[in-house]
């Protein structure tokens, strides 16, 4: 191999090592399941050869939430969601538990005729 084979051979392994070092912020968010990996890898083909976007979707490719991530807080929520409508469900059966004691405990006492009683729980379970 002669001097100018070098010389193309170095060149081509600089061109591979720059497109390399280019993608990286493409190759992070792929690798991290980026939820948007897709708009990273766009903005660095189209403007990651300015520098300063090239450095600022690496830090937001470094720094966003996985896919993975956004996917177990959107199952958090919904499991927060639900929890709260139980327990606000349970509340509800609670209260009406605890009303139609008080009822019957007025009917016991006589304080209230059994017509009455009646009606109250059918108004309060219908």
């Amino acid at each position: 191999m002669n001097e100018l084979d070098w010389i193309i051979a170095g060149g081509a392994i600089y061109i591979i090592l720059a497109l390399l070092v280019f993608f990286i912020p493409g190759f992070i968010a792929s690798s991290r399941n980026h939820e948007y990996s897709v708009a990273i890898w766009l903005i660095n083909i189209l403007l990651g050869w300015t520098g300063l976007v090239w450095i600022g979707i690496l830090i937001w490719a470094i720094v966003g939430d996985s896919s993975d991530v956004v996917a177990l807080k959107k199952e958090e929520l919904k499991q927060r969601v639900t929890k709260t409508e139980s327990q606000s469900k349970s509340e509800s059966v609670k209260g009406l538990s605890d009303e139609l004691r008080k009822l019957k405990g007025l009917l016991d006492e006589e304080i209230i005729t059994q017509d009455e009683f009646d009606k109250k729980k059918a108004e309060l379970l219908g």
